[in-house]
Parts: C-alpha cells; sequence; structure tokens
C-alpha cells in the first residue's frame, strides 16, 4: 500500500511540476517578446527545516530546472534556503509555491 501512496504523490508532484515549468517558460518567453521589462529580482529565504539532506538537495534542483528561480545558497544552519526570483511579487506567493513542492516531495520521500 505504500507504494501506491508515492505513486500518487509523483505523479502530482510530476503534474505541479510540469505545470510550473509551463507557467514559467511562458512567462520568459512573454518578457523576451514584449518591449517592457517586468522583471522585479529578490532574493528570498525560504524555510526547509525538517527536510533531510536528500529533501533539500531535490527541493533545490526542482527550483533551479524552472525558469526564473534559482537556488543561491543553503545558510549553514540548514534552515533556511536562499533563492533568487526573477518575477518576484510576494514572499507569500513565493512560499506557497515552495511550500507545495515540499508537501509533494515528503509524500513521495517518507
Amino acid at each position: 500500500m505504500k507504494w501506491i501512496r508515492k505513486s500518487f504523490f509523483g505523479v502530482k508532484l510530476t503534474g505541479f511540476f510540469l505545470f510550473q515549468l509551463v507557467k514559467a517558460n511562458i512567462r520568459i518567453a512573454l518578457e523576451i517578446i514584449t518591449p517592457q521589462l517586468r522583471m522585479n529580482p529578490a532574493f528570498v529565504p525560504v524555510s526547509v527545516s525538517g527536510l533531510t539532506d536528500l529533501e533539500t538537495m531535490l527541493l533545490s534542483n526542482l527550483v533551479c530546472m524552472t525558469p526564473g528561480t534559482l537556488s543561491v545558497e543553503l545558510l549553514t544552519d540548514k534552515k533556511d534556503l536562499v533563492i533568487h526570483v526573477m518575477y518576484f511579487s510576494t514572499r507569500l506567493e513565493l512560499v506557497h509555491e515552495i511550500e507545495k513542492f515540499k508537501h509533494l516531495l515528503l509524500g513521495l520521500t517518507r
């Protein structure tokens, strides 16, 4: 039964990642083809406390594979992951998306 639950979370994580990937690619494409700049870059620390080293690495890689975001640094206390975002609107929106990734990742790994 455990593999069914993990498979479910794997499919959900894949779907959520693909949705975020398409959304980010469209945003980048619109930035390229329109004359005005809409970028609002920012460095945002996001909590990764409670994650194992493997889970932190997987989350960091998922963030890096999405255009417009980049994992910059894992702070020395391993509680915060600093993420560079090209299109920053609110910290709450970014944290919500990362928390969704974390929830699906934890369902897959634990």
